[in-house]
């Protein structure tokens, strides 16, 4: 009986205490992905720009981005 008070009290009309967490965890994984790739478009050279069609300004929009916005 003590266990299941306990699970009622961790979720609530739906919200888990456990779902929380692990969606906070997938958002920054997700967050730190973003800033990578942006960092490592912002590390290519002008002809590695070139080749997949870039300019140094589409760089700066993506890069300037917080890693929040897609």
């Amino acid at each position: 009986m003590i266990q299941s008070q306990s699970s009622s009290a961790a979720s609530v009309q739906g919200f888990s205490v456990r779902g929380a967490i692990l969606g906070l965890f997938d958002a920054l994984l997700r967050w730190q992905d973003r800033a990578s790739g942006r960092y490592h478009l912002a590390e290519m050279d002008e002809h590695a720009l070139k080749d997949v069609g870039l300019t140094d300004a589409d760089i700066y929009k993506e890069y300037s981005k917080p890693v929040w916005r897609r």
